[in-house]
């Protein structure tokens, strides 16, 4: 069974979109934000990059701050990959340190990436993020990317070659964010732990927490499923197609066997976070004996999701 739902979280209105539903209970525990603490000095901003789960320092990855783009013109990863008018640039070194200038009060884009292409080949999440500069100083301090597992490189590209072939959005390809990413990993383990439900409900803390991560941009919607591989959930969110007017996303209705389709196919859709269940999740979760799966896409810009 499938199903459609919305809630009302902060004043923004988010969607997901699940293959099935039922039980479940325990402690939601979305995961938590990327940046922590402060580093500044009076030479300019500095911090840290490490990967998010062994520690280690990541070298070689490009810290690029400027001008945010504006919601109006920002469309897919082309308009608003990295800052629309770059200020300032750094490499970490091999430690993972980063240092940048002072730069004039105001608000500003963050990007943080280790590939230089990451349209062709992502390894690691890519940060982005607003932030608000006082008096000259950047405050960014301990900052973490995710890497990306070759499932997870191989789910996202299967996810645009989808949107490119099944339902041509305008704007092309999505790439991995890491808090979306943080989030879709979270709540499918989650899941699989028993700490959360598998329905509109269970997911929307997930949904919350990216937005409440700092300097988070646009609204977070969802396909979820329960399934024996992503590769099958994935092929059953673009079969919804089918169930459109001539296959048409931008002009079907939302309905409960539309919903996945449409969610993946805005042309809004910037980034995105890819969660798997490691293991079968239990009997109360409501698809006891099938992996969660869900792409947690970011609507840059939207406030709102009708």
């Amino acid at each position: 069974m499938r199903r459609i739902g919305r809630s009302v979280l902060s004043g923004m209105i988010f969607a997901c979109f699940l293959a099935a539903c039922g039980g479940g209970n325990g402690t939601v525990t979305p995961a938590t934000g990327t940046l922590s603490g402060a580093q500044t000095s009076a030479s300019g901003i500095s911090g840290t990059l490490t990967e998010l789960r062994s520690g280690a320092p990541i070298a070689g990855a490009v810290v690029t701050v400027g001008a945010q783009p504006s919601g109006a013109s920002c469309n897919g990863w082309t308009e608003c990959g990295t800052p629309a008018v770059p200020l300032a640039s750094a490499t970490t070194a091999r430690n993972g340190t980063f240092t940048l200038p002072p730069l004039l009060d105001g608000e500003y884009f963050v990007t943080i990436a280790v590939d230089p292409n990451p349209v062709v080949m992502q390894t690691h999440a890519i940060l982005h993020r607003t932030v608000s500069v006082v008096d000259g100083m950047l405050v960014l301090g301990a900052v973490h990317l995710a890497r990306l597992s070759s499932d997870e490189t191989a789910w996202v590209r299967d996810l645009n070659d989808r949107r490119s072939a099944v339902s041509f959005p305008a704007t092309g390809a999505v790439v991995i964010d890491e808090y979306a990413e943080e989030q879709a990993r979270q709540w499918s383990a989650d899941v699989d732990a028993g700490k959360t439900a598998y329905t509109d409900a269970g997911y929307g803390p997930y949904q919350q927490a990216y937005a409440d991560d700092p300097g988070a941009i646009g609204n977070a919607a969802g396909a979820l499923d329960g399934n024996t591989t992503w590769g099958r959930a994935e092929a059953a969110w673009f079969a919804e197609k089918s169930n459109c007017p001539g296959g048409n996303w931008t002009t079907c209705t939302y309905a409960d066997n539309t919903g996945h389709y449409i969610n993946l196919s805005q042309n809004d859709d910037v980034w995105a976070g890819v969660g798997a269940g490691a293991t079968a999740a239990p009997a109360a979760s409501g698809i006891g004996g099938f992996r969660p799966y869900d792409v947690m896409v970011i609507l840059y810009g939207q406030t709102e999701r009708s």
